[in-house]
């Protein structure tokens, strides 16, 4: 079953989990290494037999688009630990995740916010 948390009603167990996953998952990239992140507003959590399946985090900011004030919502942190993948349980996180930026929370706009070099665009 998916799960919508706030990020501070998290248990410390469950987030020192969530941040072992991350660690393990992004902990090598100089990219991550080097910067600070936002905290995230929700996460979306699929739990399986007591473990952790698959889980994003969501963060919600107000920018400016032309002047505009608009509310944006960004997934970051999708991860699925290893005995998990193949399932599809990413998939379904991400479409759920999908729904609730633009129905409950919502989100004029989302982003995928992705920290590898592979993702990210620059002007050099």
């Amino acid at each position: 079953m998916i799960q919508f948390i706030p990020y501070p009603a998290l248990t410390p167990d469950l987030l020192r989990t969530l941040n072992e996953c991350i660690a393990m998952e992004f902990g090598h990239a100089p990219f991550v290494q080097q910067r600070s992140w936002a905290t995230p507003d929700w996460v979306v959590l699929w739990e399986t037999d007591g473990e952790v399946a698959t889980f994003c985090n969501i963060v919600e900011r107000e920018i400016l688009v032309d002047g505009q004030r608009r509310k944006a919502a960004g997934i970051n942190n999708v991860i699925t630990p290893a005995a998990h993948r193949g399932k599809g349980y990413a998939s379904q996180v991400l479409r759920e995740a999908n729904a609730f930026l633009f129905r409950k929370l919502q989100a004029n706009m989302g982003l995928l916010l992705c920290a590898d070099a592979w993702c990210l665009f620059t002007s050099d």
